[in-house]
């Protein structure tokens, strides 16, 4: 429900048919979700803390819609970087619960792609725009 409130609070008009079609995604997302939750027999612990993430996505994917833009357009800005961006320990449940959420939250922003991840390494191979590390990457890494 969150991505549909995000969708709905960013349109200007809503026309019934567009609400209808992102409260089914939605949904369907949900059920998705519940499903993996099930197929991996709820063996991903998450803690309540990385929700403080939420806001600095809701705030990148704006600033990274732009840099995106500067990057294709203005070939003299081009600068994009390979990184590893190293995950806490912790146990392996949390560990595998951190790597997805901050999967899903690296991969939400424009100028971020998630290559590849390892909750046993505890390690995440990025490519992102720009060579400084995000408010995100940072905020994953703590």
């Amino acid at each position: 429900m969150f991505t549909d409130a995000i969708w709905l609070a960013s349109v200007t008009t809503v026309t019934l048919s567009e609400l209808a079609a992102g409260t089914v995604c939605t949904l369907l997302c949900a059920v998705l979700a519940s499903l993996a939750r099930h197929a991996n027999r709820g063996y991903w612990r998450f803690r309540f803390g990385w929700a403080a993430w939420l806001p600095i996505v809701a705030r990148d994917v704006p600033v990274q819609a732009v840099q995106s833009w500067l990057y294709a357009l203005m070939p003299r800005r081009r600068r994009a970087v390979f990184t590893v961006a190293s995950l806490p320990a912790e146990d392996e449940r949390t560990a595998a619960g951190r790597c997805a959420t901050s999967t899903l939250s690296l991969a939400t922003t424009p100028g971020t792609v998630v290559y590849d991840s390892d909750p046993r390494l505890g390690r995440l191979l990025l490519h992102r725009l720009g060579d400084r590390q995000g408010r995100l990457e940072s905020a994953v890494q703590r």
